[in-house]
């Protein structure tokens, strides 16, 4: 049985949250999770890099959940400022203990808009 481990990353520009989940589960042949048009989830190292490839900003407070099914990890971010077409935001340590030194499939999607 897998454990599961919840750990809160505090990053530069926001607060985000990680946790350790089994690996992928669902009907055999069904696609794989896309993220939402316009916008792209990089990963680096221990990190990730959370991009708006769409045309209007991402406003503060919206929060983007994350998956990198690769390391069975997933977490959301809440964005503590807006975020212009083309900018990225850096979540540090987001991978907490998994490096990878190639780029991995990440998912990101708009989760809600938080309580401000």
């Amino acid at each position: 049985m897998l454990a599961v481990i919840a750990v809160v990353v505090w990053a530069m520009a926001g607060v985000a949250a990680a946790q350790q989940v089994p690996g992928p589960s669902g009907p055999a042949g069904s696609a794989p999770p896309q993220s939402d048009p316009g916008l792209e989830c990089i990963t680096t190292g221990y990190d990730i890099v959370l991009v708006n490839r769409g045309t209007e900003p991402l406003a503060a407070g919206t929060v983007l959940a994350w998956s990198v099914a690769f390391a069975r990890l997933k977490g959301e971010y809440i964005l503590d400022r807006d975020v212009e077409p083309g900018r990225t935001v850096h979540v540090t340590g987001a991978l907490l203990t998994t490096y990878l030194s190639k780029p991995k499939p990440c998912v990101l999607t708009r989760a809600a808009l938080a309580v401000q």
